[in-house]
């Protein structure tokens, strides 16, 4: 922590826990790998990372974070944007990991996402990516079968497929996502929650 020197780090696979603040106020870190074997990530643990353009999310099953943990808070801040990739091998994007709950303005700027090929995901975990409004663009792979509560909430994304695996769609999944304009919905969809689709506004097409 506090390391404002510090451009780079490698952690190696053996790791299965990120402790809290492990990485905190590292302001010059510009890239990160979350090796497959971490199971824990710790409060602060990425806090203030302002450089950041690039998080490798290879962590195969991490367990699911709350509001408090601020993992990413204000990372990428400084810079274009960051690009998220999500390992193959990952089978759920755990909840709240992108999203800081005190203010939208200490959100990390993510600009692009992405799955590797031969994605296993299954799960998009509750505010992935909330109010995150740098991004507009989101393909999901097919084997994802949930999508959380406000995984996609006030975004800028302009269209979604959502891939045929999908099963579940929860609670206000991306309610509010006022650039929106369509949405393809699969044939094994069983459950759209309560305000899935509010306030998107601009929607012209559902299939």
């Amino acid at each position: 922590s506090n390391c404002t020197s510090l451009t780079s780090i490698y952690i190696p696979d053996s790791v299965t826990r990120i402790e809290g603040y492990a990485f905190y106020n590292c302001t010059s870190l510009e890239s990160i790998t979350i090796p497959k074997h971490v199971t824990y990530i710790g409060n602060y643990a990425f806090y203030n990372t302002r450089a950041l353009t690039e998080i490798n999310f290879n962590a195969i099953d991490v367990t699911d974070l709350s509001s408090g943990n601020y993992v990413f808070y204000r990372a990428g801040q400084n810079g274009e944007g960051i690009k998220v990739t999500i390992g193959a091998q990952v089978t759920k994007i755990p909840n709240y990991i992108f999203y800081p709950h005190s203010t939208t303005s200490y959100l990390p700027k993510i600009t692009e996402f992405a799955f590797e090929e031969g994605s296993v995901c299954k799960i998009i975990g509750s505010y992935t990516f909330a109010y995150n409004t740098n991004l507009t663009n989101i393909v999901l792979p097919e084997g994802v079968e949930v999508i959380r509560y406000y995984a996609f909430a006030n975004t800028n994304i302009t269209n979604i497929v959502i891939p045929n695996s999908v099963y579940n769609i929860q609670n206000s999944a991306f309610r509010n996502c006022t650039s929106l304009v369509n949405v393809r919905m699969p044939s094994a969809l069983t459950m759209i929650g309560s305000d899935a689709f509010y306030g998107c506004t601009a929607l012209t097409e559902i299939i």
